[in-house]
C-alpha cells in the first residue's frame, strides 16, 4: 500500500481522483473552483482510518471527488467500475458529504460486495427491509419503483457485458461475438439466469439497497442529517440487529 499525493492510502490499480480548479470560476460556465479542502480532508480521514470504510477498500478501483454546480445526487457507487463518486457542489455542508460517503461506501459498496461474500446474511437482511415501511423520505419517494427493481440483475448483466467487451445497448449479439467466443457468453449468461430463480436473488431489490444505505447512516449517527428519517430508532430494533450480523 502507499500514499498517493493527496494523503490517501491506497492498494495497487486503486486511483483516487481530486478534481482540480479550472478557469474561470463558476462564471460564464468557463470553469470551476477546486473541491473544498475540508471536504478532502473528510473524506481522507474516513478513507485512511475508519474500519469500515477500509475493509471496502480492496473491492474500490477509483473514487472520484468533483464538482457539480447542479445535480440530482451528491454520491454514488457504480458497481461496474467499482467506483465511487463524490460530488462538491459548492453548498453541501460537511456533515452531509461525511454521511454520504457512509451511504455509499459502507451502504451501497458493502451491499454489492456481500452478494458474493455475506450472501446469507444479507439475504436475511434485505428480507427484513422488504417488509418494513421506508426508513426515510429519500426510500419513500421512489418506494414503488425500487421495489420492482433487482439491482442484482443490473450489475450481473452489466459485468457480463464488460467482459465481452459489448457496448451499451449493443443490440444483436452475433454482430460482436463470434463462434467459441459466442458459445461461452451463452453459457454465462445462463448462469446468470439459474441464479435469477433462486429465493435469495429476489431480495436483491433497489429498495433493499437504499434500506441499507439508510439504516448504514443510522449506524452512524446521522438519521437525520442528510434524508428525514420515518421510522423512530425503537421500531428499528431487529433490522439494526440484522445489519450488525451482516457486518460482523
Amino acid at each position: 500500500m502507499k500514499q498517493d499525493k493527496n494523503g490517501f492510502r491506497i492498494y495497487k490499480g486503486t486511483t483516487i481522483y481530486v478534481a482540480p480548479a479550472t478557469v474561470g470560476g463558476w462564471s460564464a460556465r468557463k470553469g470551476k473552483p477546486a473541491i473544498r479542502e475540508e471536504l478532502v480532508a473528510i473524506m481522507r480521514d474516513i478513507w485512511n482510518n475508519d474500519p469500515s470504510v477500509k475493509m471496502m477498500r480492496k473491492h474500490i478501483k477509483r473514487v472520484t471527488i468533483k464538482h457539480a454546480k447542479t445535480i440530482d445526487y451528491c454520491g454514488m457507487w457504480k458497481p461496474e467500475d467499482q467506483q465511487v463518486i463524490m460530488i462538491d457542489d459548492g453548498i453541501i455542508t460537511k456533515t452531509s458529504f461525511k454521511c454520504t460517503a457512509y451511504h455509499e461506501i459502507v451502504g451501497h459498496t458493502f451491499w454489492h460486495w456481500a452478494q458474493k461474500w455475506r450472501r446469507e446474511e444479507l439475504v436475511a437482511f434485505n428480507k427484513k427491509a422488504m417488509e418494513m415501511k421506508p426508513i426515510n423520505d429519500y426510500v419513500r419517494d421512489n418506494e414503488q419503483k425500487w421495489k420492482e427493481w433487482n439491482d442484482e440483475n443490473d450489475d450481473m448483466l452489466k459485468a457480463l457485458d464488460k467482459k465481452y467487451g459489448l457496448p451499451e445497448g449493443w443490440g444483436y449479439i452475433d454482430h460482436y461475438l463470434h463462434g467459441e467466443k459466442l458459445e461461452q457468453y451463452y453459457k454465462d449468461y445462463e448462469k446468470i439466469m439459474e441464479i435469477r430463480k433462486t429465493d435469495g436473488h429476489k431480495t436483491m431489490t433497489r429498495y433493499a439497497n437504499e434500506q441499507h444505505s439508510a439504516m448504514t447512516e443510522i449506524m452512524f449517527g446521522f438519521g437525520g442529517a442528510h434524508h428525514r428519517q420515518l421510522i423512530a430508532d425503537a421500531d428499528l430494533t431487529e433490522l439494526k440487529s440484522l445489519w450488525e450480523a451482516l457486518h460482523y
